[in-house]
């Protein structure tokens, strides 16, 4: 009976083995290379390779300018060579922490304010019941990712202008509040950087919540 038992058990395990060395088999087929199955596939994956190594990794050369006495008329290559004349000059600068900490706070503000705000706002988006209504908000937020930085600030100084802003018109005759300079004021600096900041990515951010929290921020377009 124990001998039966025991070549039960050595059949078994070489059947086992067998399982094993056919699935460790047929695991290595898959890795081996087929033209008609993975050519394709390389050709689909060629245009995003190309932008991203056009566009991400041949710009880097552009780096060495910090380390050269850079001329137009000599170009990147040509132009000669400074080491960390430039990195010496920047960290020895009297306004190098200033910049510095301008720099974390307005970072760190950033994310204290401007990670909840998307998440807020499409809260209160996804309680509208007018589907028109709705839309129109979601077309009017989408706007300002589209403007560039250039014109924001052109916009973001027309809006806080001491003369014709609509901020300090409101002030003026609801509140009757003295026009308040707005931009010339270091105080106020940091606050408006990311309230710009917040307004120009919020649509983004909101539709990157929608689309982690689809369950809880319905977003539809």
């Amino acid at each position: 009976m124990s001998q039966t038992s025991v070549s039960s058990a050595k059949s078994m395990e070489r059947h086992l083995k067998k399982i094993e060395k056919e699935r460790i088999r047929k695991q290595k087929g898959k890795l081996i290379f087929n033209s008609g199955r993975d050519v394709p596939m390389y050709l689909l994956l060629l245009p995003a390779v190309l932008l991203l190594f056009v566009f991400n990794y041949i710009p880097i050369y552009g780096v060495i300018i910090a380390f050269k006495d850079y001329s137009p008329y000599k170009g990147v290559l040509a132009s000669s060579w400074v080491g960390l004349k430039y990195f010496k000059y920047f960290l020895g600068d009297p306004t190098f922490w200033e910049v510095m900490r301008n720099t974390i706070v307005i970072n760190l503000y950033n994310l204290i304010w401007g990670f909840p705000a998307p998440i807020i706002f499409a809260l209160l988006l996804n309680e509208v019941t007018r589907v028109r209504w709705k839309k129109t908000v979601q077309t009017i937020s989408y706007l300002p990712y589209f403007i560039s930085w250039v014109v924001a600030a052109g916009l973001v100084a027309s809006i806080l202008s001491p003369t014709t802003g609509v901020v300090n018109q409101i002030l003026s005759s609801v509140f009757h509040i003295e026009p308040v300079y707005f931009l010339t004021k270091k105080e106020y600096f940091r606050s408006i950087v990311v309230m710009a900041d917040i307004c120009m990515r919020l649509r983004l951010s909101m539709e990157q919540a929608d689309g982690s929290r689809p369950g809880i921020l319905p977003c539809p377009v």
